[in-house]
């Protein structure tokens, strides 16, 4: 049985937050968005700013840390240091101990320094992987078997080309320090989940180059089949969704 909760406050280009909750631990991974909505949207899950034990940072972009301001009186973890936040320092593959939960960061493949995160509860494995061209191959056995993957299937190529977007952002998105298309994170998920493997909440979905029903087919087509017992989600932009455990 799941020991944690994953909470989406919001997920995708617009701004990111996430929360991972155990009985006795909250963890916020990234602040984007705006702070009216943050605030309301943790509102809704009875979460208080003072209730965070821990906020670690992705990655510097602003639709990642747009809120930090709001959230300096929490721990705050990152790579690099924050402009006039107090910031503690990580390196990839450094256990942090946060209450008796483990946070391991691990590098990811973007267009600025950037993490992803394993967070061990006691008896749990999730995975969180957003913004990024692709995986190591030796991250991959790390990444593994996980209980809970909250993982990036960000566009589909046809509708990202197709776009109005400018063709820099189109060939950024496409590349190696870009994002993860569905086709990509299907495959990457099908080499990696397990017996273990319960839940996938898919994240970071674009509004304009993709859609939650060609992410979902993508994902069923690569493995649900082989996995029927997993179920299958979508993070939602500005919408607070929530998976793992909810008793």
């Amino acid at each position: 049985m799941l020991d944690f909760k994953v909470i989406s406050l919001a997920s995708g280009s617009k701004g990111n937050s996430l929360i991972i909750q155990t009985d006795s631990t909250t963890i916020m991974f990234d602040c984007g968005g705006p702070k009216r909505y943050l605030i309301e949207a943790l509102n809704q899950t009875n979460i208080q700013v003072n209730d965070i034990d821990a906020c670690f940072i992705t990655h510097q972009h602003s639709d990642h840390i747009l809120q930090i301001k709001t959230f300096s009186s929490r721990p705050i973890y990152a790579l690099d240091p924050i402009p006039s936040i107090n910031t503690n320092l990580i390196q990839p593959l450094e256990r942090v101990d946060i209450n008796e939960c483990v946070v391991v960061p691990f590098r990811l493949s973007h267009d600025i320094s950037n993490v992803g995160y394993i967070i061990y509860t006691r008896n749990c494995k999730i995975v969180c992987v957003t913004d990024t061209g692709y995986l190591r191959l030796e991250d991959i056995a790390l990444l593994s078997n996980a209980d809970f993957y909250f993982f990036e299937s960000n566009y589909e190529p046809a509708m990202l080309l197709s776009s109005s977007r400018p063709h820099m952002v189109k060939m950024r998105t496409i590349s190696d320090g870009g994002h993860l298309s569905n086709d990509d994170s299907a495959r990457y998920l099908k080499s990696m989940i397990g017996p273990r493997t319960q839940e996938v909440m898919l994240a970071h979905i674009s509004e304009e180059s993709n859609t939650f029903s060609l992410a979902i087919i993508a994902h069923a087509k690569a493995w649900l089949e082989d996995f029927p017992h997993i179920k299958l989600t979508c993070a939602r932009q500005f919408e607070v969704s929530i998976g793992g455990n909810y008793d």
